[in-house]
C-alpha cells in the first residue's frame, strides 16, 4: 500500500458558499472553486473539536499541523453525477480527459455563480451609508434538480494516525458569511481512487505526486518559486488571514508566496507535488 492513500470525495452543500477572491468596482468576487486551504481549516477545526471539549488556541495549532503532515487535498469543483464516476466541471474550455469537464466562463458562471446586492447602513441612524452599496458574489448551494455536489480528492497518510475523512468532514462550513448561514457542507460520499482527475500519482514520497501531461491546466494554484518550466497563465499572491496569538482570528497576514493561478496551462508534462493546504509545487528530483 502506498504511504498516501487516494481517496475520491463528494461534498454535499447544504447551503451557497462565499469564497470571496478579489474585488473589481463595488463587486465582491468569488473563487469559482474550493482551494485546499479552506477544506484544511475546515478539518483542523473538526479535528480540534473532536480531540477537545474545551480547546485552547495552541489545541487549534497542533491540530492544523498534523492535518498538514496527515492530510492533502486538492481542489474541489462542481460535480451533477453522485456516484464514484462524477466528472468535476472545471471553469476552464479545455479539457484534461474524460474524468473532468470543461466550460466555457460564460457557461459555468451561468451554472454554479450567483450574487445578491446588500448596502451597509449606518449604526446611529439606520440609514443607508454612502459608497456602501456593493454586490456579493457566491457558489450556489441548490440546482434545479436537487442539491449542488462538490468532487475532489484528499490523500491521507498513515491510517494509525486516528484521523478519519469521516470524522472530518461529517458535517462542516468553509469560507465567509457564515454567521449568515453560507457555507455549510457535508461528506456525501468517499471511495478508493488510484487515478485523481485521471492523472496518475505516486503515493510513497513525503507528498502525493501527480504526472500533469501537456497542455493540461493547473487545477491547483502552483507555487512560483517551484516552477522553471514554460507556463501560460495570471500569478497571483497567496494571502489569508489566520489566528493571532494575541489578538485572536483573522489577524495574523500569512504571506505564502506567489502562484501560478489555477487554469493556467503547463506547456511540457511534469510531475508535481500536492503540498500542504492543496497548493502544487513541480517535483525536483534530488
Amino acid at each position: 500500500m502506498p504511504d498516501w492513500q487516494c481517496y475520491k470525495l463528494l461534498f454535499r452543500s447544504n447551503s451557497d458558499i462565499a469564497l470571496g477572491w478579489r474585488k473589481l468596482g463595488f463587486v465582491q468576487c468569488t473563487r469559482a472553486y474550493i482551494p485546499g486551504r479552506n477544506l484544511w481549516a475546515a478539518a483542523a477545526q473538526a479535528l480540534t473539536w473532536h480531540r477537545y471539549a474545551s480547546p485552547a488556541p495552541e489545541n487549534y495549532l497542533q491540530a492544523g499541523q498534523d492535518i498538514e503532515n496527515h492530510v492533502r487535498f486538492s481542489y474541489f469543483f462542481p460535480t451533477f453525477e453522485t456516484d464514484s464516476q462524477a466528472r468535476p466541471h472545471l471553469p476552464w474550455p479545455w479539457e484534461i480527459n474524460d474524468r473532468c469537464v470543461g466550460l466555457q466562463s460564460y457557461q459555468y458562471e451561468r451554472q454554479f455563480i450567483g450574487s445578491y446586492v446588500r448596502v451597509g447602513t449606518d449604526a446611529d441612524t439606520a440609514a443607508a451609508r454612502e459608497e456602501a452599496l456593493f454586490e456579493h458574489e457566491y457558489l450556489i448551494g441548490k440546482q434545479a434538480n436537487g442539491t449542488q455536489l462538490w468532487a475532489g480528492y484528499a490523500w491521507l497518510k498513515d491510517c494509525s494516525s486516528g484521523i478519519s475523512l469521516e470524522n472530518l468532514f461529517s458535517s462542516f462550513s468553509i469560507g465567509g458569511e457564515r454567521r449568515n448561514g453560507f457555507g455549510r457542507m457535508s461528506l456525501d460520499s468517499s471511495v478508493v481512487d488510484s487515478a485523481p482527475f485521471g492523472m496518475s500519482y505516486i503515493g510513497t514520497a513525503n507528498s502525493p505526486q501527480l504526472c500533469l501531461p501537456a497542455q493540461a491546466p493547473l487545477l491547483a494554484h502552483l507555487s512560483l518559486a517551484s516552477c522553471h518550466c514554460c507556463i501560460h497563465g495570471e500569478i497571483e499572491p497567496l494571502v489569508g488571514r489566520e489566528w493571532h496569538s494575541d489578538n485572536g482570528p483573522g489577524h495574523q497576514l500569512r504571506n505564502n508566496g506567489y502562484a501560478w493561478m489555477p487554469g493556467s496551462q503547463l506547456l511540457q508534462a511534469a510531475i508535481i507535488e500536492v503540498g500542504s493546504r492543496g497548493v502544487w509545487h513541480i517535483h525536483s528530483p534530488e
